[in-house]
């Protein structure tokens, strides 16, 4: 996985897997998620949004499950 800088005030790079689907996205404080099973359009659009920080909390925080194996909605209580 190659990092990529992202221009957010929430995100400030990710990282992906395609092959296994693995998304890291590192935030502007440091905190790293983990999250699995994010197909690669996600991670496209993600990318491409206007907005990626609202991007993120729209259609990839409680979708996908973080790689510790806690569940999306377990992964939006606690986030």
């Amino acid at each position: 996985m190659h990092r990529i800088a992202v221009s957010s005030r929430l995100i400030a790079e990710i990282a992906y897997d395609p092959d296994r689907q693995h998304l890291d996205v590192t935030f502007q404080d440091g905190v790293v998620r983990e999250l699995a099973q994010v197909p690669t359009k996600t991670v496209s659009g993600l990318l491409t949004a206007t907005s990626p920080g609202s991007y993120y909390m729209t259609y990839i925080r409680k979708v996908f499950p973080r790689r510790d194996g806690t569940a999306a909605s377990q992964s939006a209580r606690t986030a």
